[in-house]
């Protein structure tokens, strides 16, 4: 590859050939269990799809001459494992962003994993999409603003934008509406499991931060979703019903919603954005947000002394867990007041910060406490110790 970079074009193509070459030949009669064997032990092993990566993005032209069989792997994507499957998404993505009819059998393929059985395959076309996003460049799509409110309601809609979509044609429409129909498919994933919604939140900020100008697709899209855990009501506390977002189906525990994550993910959206971009109401909803949880008292989650989270109980599982979600939503917090922070309002900021860190602190301390059993059976004992001996007393005195 750096001899081809040097101008020596036939070192390339001459190594591209003999790749292809050896991919298709049969093993000799009698080592089909041998190559499959080797097959097996090297399946996920990464310098396949690093060398395939750097060949896309170097030579996409070259790679191109090989488009069937580039397109047999990704129609093979939901049979690998997710994590290999994810490398390949990664590693043909220059040449998907330089040929349009491949870009379409990618979309198809990933389409289709997100409804699979297999929840590692729907993880791997929500992460696929999310890279979609990232290497699509749109510009100039203010016109599209007006039409946001025809997104919202077009998603309902069976007949796919893909259909209408000549993939071979180039230009700014061309991506605008591809980022369009990939936004719709991703608000299909908050039916999905947690898991894969976690999947959404982590890669969210980081698929639109190249083309701010889907953030308020994106901002008006997630809003919805979060509206369902929401508490409007400035004097409600908590802010967030955490136990709809952890419930206890039979004998376990289920995460419904990971609202740490969520409300991380919106916080990156919202600082992130230009002032134009951003959602006044998810601005005031994480405002909202800080003000209420630094009111919270351990009472508000749940919390006192006879709550023990070591327990092995569903009640106190699920306990547990939204401890856990009280504390993610208190990080994203803090960072979301330290990223909006400025020298206009700094002084506000500051206040907040520390109350929220404070809140932060409450909880931690309270789970440290109560993560030593022996400590708390030692107090049980001297109390049972005190009250034995002023029973003894009240004897002695009645005598």
């Amino acid at each position: 590859m750096e001899n081809d970079l040097q101008e020596r074009n036939s070192v390339m193509e001459g190594l591209m050939n003999l790749a292809f070459t050896l991919l298709g030949a049969t093993s000799p009669k009698g080592k089909e269990s041998v190559a499959k064997e080797m097959w097996n032990l090297g399946q996920s092993v990464q310098q396949y799809t690093n060398c395939l990566h750097q060949m896309a993005r170097t030579v996409p032209l070259v790679l191109n001459e090989y488009r069937s069989t580039i397109i047999n792997l990704v129609e093979l994507l939901a049979q690998l494992p997710g994590s290999v499957a994810e490398d390949v998404v990664y590693a043909i993505l220059p040449t998907v962003k330089a040929f349009h009819s491949l870009r379409d059998v990618l979309i198809m393929v990933l389409r289709k994993a997100l409804f699979s059985r297999n929840i590692e395959t729907r993880k791997m076309a929500v992460s696929g999409f999310l890279q979609l996003l990232k290497h699509l460049d749109v510009k100039g799509m203010a016109v599209l603003s007006s039409q946001s409110s025809q997104f919202n309601s077009s998603q309902s809609n069976s007949h796919s934008m893909l259909t209408q979509i000549d993939m071979e044609a180039s230009g700014k429409s061309n991506n605008e509406a591809i980022c369009l129909e990939i936004l719709g498919v991703l608000r299909r994933c908050f039916i999905q499991q947690a898991e894969v919604r976690l999947r959404l939140y982590e890669g969210l900020h980081s698929g639109v931060i190249r083309n701010p100008e889907l953030s308020v697709f994106v901002q008006d899209m997630i809003v919805g979703h979060f509206n369902q855990y929401y508490e409007p009501d400035a004097e409600t506390l908590p802010p967030l019903n955490f136990s709809s977002a952890v419930v206890i189906k039979d004998v376990t525990v289920e995460l419904k919603e990971p609202l740490g994550n969520l409300v991380y993910a919106i916080q990156q959206l919202v600082t992130t954005s230009s002032c134009e971009n951003r959602s006044e109401k998810l601005v005031n909803i994480l405002d909202s947000l800080c003000a209420r949880m630094i009111k919270c008292s351990l009472e508000d989650f749940g919390l006192n002394d006879t709550t023990n989270l070591l327990d092995v109980l569903p009640e106190s599982q699920q306990q547990q867990e939204i401890v856990r979600q009280v504390l993610g939503v208190y990080e994203a917090l803090l960072g979301y007041v330290i990223l909006s922070w400025n020298k206009s309002n700094s002084a506000e900021k500051a206040q907040k910060l520390i109350g929220i860190f404070k809140g932060y602190s409450k909880i931690t301390e309270y789970v440290r406490n109560n993560s030593k059993p022996g400590k708390k059976l030692m107090e049980m004992q001297v109390e049972l110790n005190r009250k034995r001996q002023m029973a003894r007393r009240k004897e002695k005195d009645d005598q």
